[in-house]
């Protein structure tokens, strides 16, 4: 510190006028280290895709091409819905859940990616969330072991329709969440929730999704209304179904465990 900041070298005056450019120089630093740090989450190692481990193309929900542009994610055969709410809107405490394996050494989880709409909007509208790992207790939603922080949504090229019912107003956001845990080998649960712009009417979240796909082998998304209190199991069909996510990070030395899930 230099000497003018010394005890009885400056006024009080001059000291508060110091003291406001120093808070000022925090919120730039603040915002600085924000700017770099911001991206990494999703710049590092893909540790585990749902879409990939089930041979899926974009992100788990692409079924044709949009002449537009972009894709369609169509709802396939007998299914009939095209998202399950998971809302921490004002009178709504949904949570949903899917589950994943860390293996060899362990994972350090550093983000996640996932996939939602809401229906007639023509912005970004999915601003804060609940996002969570907990244990897998056998198939139960365990102890909770980290939260996670909303980062940013992003516009996807997918469009989610109903069956041989083309349309643009569902558009799919990819929702980027900040990580930062060491994770163990062992089987975990991604938890989450999040807000939008429409009141009690979303966001809705697609399931896994592909050309004349109805389910998928040993599919076990599962869905709350009470706060993650009960669960039950996301189905559509009356078959099981499964969320895309994408989880980023790094995996610990020596570690020869790919970012493939292993057989259920």
């Amino acid at each position: 510190m230099s000497g003018r900041c010394q005890a009885g070298a400056a006024p009080y005056k001059a000291m508060r006028v110091l003291s406001r450019r120093l808070i000022n120089m925090q919120k730039v630093l603040c915002f600085l280290v924000a700017s770099c740090v911001a991206p990494w989450s999703f710049s590092q190692n893909v540790l585990f895709s749902n879409a990939e481990n089930n041979n899926l193309t974009g992100d788990g929900l692409w079924t044709r091409s949009r002449p537009a542009g972009g894709f369609y994610s169509e709802i396939q055969g007998y299914n009939t819905v095209a998202g399950f709410r998971g809302s921490i809107e004002p009178g709504a405490n949904d949570r949903l859940a899917d589950d994943f394996c860390v293996g060899g050494f362990g994972w350090r989880l550093l983000g996640a990616s996932l996939f939602m709409y809401e229906t007639d909007v023509n912005a970004l509208s999915i601003y804060a969330g609940l996002f969570e790992v907990r244990q897998n207790l056998w198939g139960v939603v365990g102890p909770l072991v980290a939260t996670g922080s909303f980062v940013s949504s992003s516009w996807t090229d997918t469009y989610r329709i109903f069956k041989n019912a083309p349309a643009d107003n569902r558009r799919i956001q990819k929702v980027d969440v900040a990580f930062d845990v060491p994770l163990p080998s062992g089987k975990y649960y991604l938890v989450w929730a999040t807000k939008g712009a429409q009141y009690k009417t979303g966001p809705w979240n697609p399931y896994l999704t592909g050309p004349g796909i109805t389910t998928l082998p040993g599919a076990n998304a599962k869905y709350s209304l009470n706060g993650g209190a009960t669960y039950d199991y996301i189905q559509d069909g009356l078959a099981n179904q499964d969320f895309p996510f994408v989880l980023y990070g790094s995996q610990n030395s020596n570690s020869n465990y790919n970012h493939l899930e292993p057989p259920r």
